[in-house]
């Protein structure tokens, strides 16, 4: 068989390879700290991606299920806690994604165990990076907080040296 016919042939098959598993029930459970339950027929590797806000959308996780597909009927759930609502839809022919809405940003966890696969939202935002900051009042001494990074203090130079 000439070697264009093959990559056909292998094209071919790989575009209409069914997909390995079928997400095929998501659910909510909880309150405060919601987890979205996701029910599959066979085991998945998923993929997730944060969200910031942004033009008006609220802040979301989006999590793919390649090698997936969507079963008929399955539609998303409305949420609990810091979540708002659970989207689903199929992303392209072999990819299940699933859309976390959330009312703010908020840590989460995935978990796959036999086709189940849980995506636990924290209760409340994450911890700002960094604490707020107030600038000194003018005629203040400098603040310098060397906990912040990997700073030194500058050496003082002997005598009147803004001259």
């Amino acid at each position: 068989m000439p070697a264009r016919a093959l990559c056909a042939l292998a094209f071919l098959v790989s575009a209409t390879a069914a997909p390995a598993a079928t997400l095929q029930h998501v659910e909510v459970l909880g309150g405060d700290a919601p987890v979205v339950r996701l029910r599959l027929d066979g085991a998945v590797v998923a993929r997730s991606e944060e969200l910031p806000p942004r033009d008006g959308q609220p802040a979301r996780i989006v999590v793919d299920l390649p090698g997936t597909r969507l079963a008929a009927g399955v539609r998303g759930a409305a949420g609990a806690g810091p979540l708002r609502r659970v989207r689903v839809g199929q992303f392209d022919t072999s990819t299940t994604r699933v859309v976390l809405d959330l009312a703010a940003p908020t840590t989460f966890t995935l978990t796959e165990d036999g086709g189940v696969l849980d995506i636990r939202l924290a209760s409340h935002p994450p911890a700002a990076d960094a604490p707020a900051r107030t600038l000194p009042k003018p005629g203040a001494a400098p603040y310098l907080d060397y906990d912040d990074a990997d700073m030194q203090p500058l050496p003082t130079l002997p005598g009147d040296w803004r001259h």
